[in-house]
C-alpha cells in the first residue's frame, strides 16, 4: 500500500514537472518574441518618429516584464493544483465512506 502510494506520488511529481516545464517554455518563447519585436521596432521607424517609437517600446518592455513576474509568482499555486490533479487521476475514484456522518459540523 505504501509503495503504491509512493509510486503514485512520484508519478504525479514527474508529471507536474513536465507540465510546468512545457508551460514555462511556451510562456518564455512568447515573451522573447515580444521582446525581440519590441526592441527592433524603434529601428524600423522613420527618423522623426524614432523618439515616440522608443518610448512605446520601453513601455511595452515594462508591461512584458510585469507579465513575466506575474507568471513566475503564479507558479507555486499552479504547481500545487497540477500535482493534486495528477495524484487524483492516478489514484482513481474512491469508494464513499459508509457510516461516517458530518452532522455534528453542520448543527448550530
Amino acid at each position: 500500500m505504501m509503495l503504491q502510494t509512493a509510486v503514485q506520488v512520484q508519478g504525479a511529481l514527474s508529471a507536474t514537472f513536465l507540465d510546468l516545464a512545457t508551460r514555462f517554455s511556451q510562456f518564455l518563447l512568447s515573451e522573447v518574441n515580444v521582446l525581440v519585436g519590441t526592441t527592433l521596432t524603434p529601428f524600423r521607424a522613420p527618423r522623426e518618429q524614432r523618439q515616440t517609437a522608443l518610448e512605446n517600446s520601453v513601455w511595452t518592455l515594462c508591461e512584458t516584464h510585469e507579465r513575466l513576474l506575474r507568471g513566475i509568482s503564479g507558479v507555486p499555486a499552479l504547481s500545487v493544483l497540477i500535482f493534486l490533479h495528477e495524484l487524483d487521476r492516478r489514484r482513481g475514484p474512491r469508494e464513499p465512506r459508509t457510516g461516517v456522518t458530518y452532522d455534528r459540523y453542520w448543527t448550530e
